[in-house]
């Protein structure tokens, strides 16, 4: 009789969970191979006659794309992540091989560190990993926010001031004769602005029926 179980089926309940670590444990080394790999085929593209460095580099993103059933774009991401991990995270690169965190983990710090030099990286990735391993990556994503703020303050400066560039005030119309009014505000100037309403509200209390 076939075994739908996969041959597992005589495995106790901790059995099972012991062999579904060590799989996930598998999956990360395999995965940290893959990452090594891409990289030499990023770093070492095949020749081709007449063509260009930037064409080479465009044709090997083609050839993942293939092989690996992606598309062209997430192929490209796919061997950028690998280039940071194997040149600039070779901790996370390492711990990933040993088993001890996900591709997941890996690609959340390689997000993490888009527009650090090298030496910020290095003191990022030191600070998260020693408890990496036993970090959910929802947790771990945290860490490494935490972790970028403190050891690069010029990331929370520069997002500080693209986030004011993008401020606005904007007004929708409704089909009711209604109107939506929201604004996007530096916080300094959000406070002021409901200071000022609720120095309104309290000046005109009780004139009419009203509620604030």
């Amino acid at each position: 009789m076939d075994d739908s179980s996969g041959g597992f089926g005589e495995l106790s309940h901790d059995q099972r969970l012991d062999l579904l670590a060590a799989l996930e444990r598998d999956r990360a080394r395999i995965d940290a191979q893959q990452q090594r790999v891409l990289a030499l085929l990023a770093a070492e593209p095949v020749p081709i006659p007449s063509l260009g460095e930037a064409i080479e580099r465009e044709w090997v993103r083609e050839e993942i794309a293939c092989v690996l059933r992606l598309a062209p774009g997430t192929a490209g991401s796919r061997l950028h992540d690998a280039g940071e991990l194997v040149e600039r995270l070779p901790g996370t690169l390492a711990a990933l091989a040993c088993g001890d965190i996900t591709l997941l983990h890996a690609r959340s710090l390689v997000e993490a560190i888009h527009g650090l030099d090298d030496a910020t990286t290095a003191k990022v990735e030191q600070r998260v990993l020693a408890t990496a391993a036993a970090q959910t990556v929802g947790n771990f994503r945290r860490a490494v926010k935490r972790a970028v703020l403190a050891l690069d303050p010029r990331a929370a400066e520069e997002k500080h001031r693209n986030a004011v560039a993008q401020r606005r005030v904007v007004a929708t119309p409704h089909d009711d004769g209604t109107s939506e009014l929201w604004a996007l505000l530096p916080a300094d100037g959000a406070a002021a602005l409901m200071a000022r309403l609720d120095r309104i509200v309290d000046q005109t209390k009780g004139l009419d029926a009203r509620t604030a």
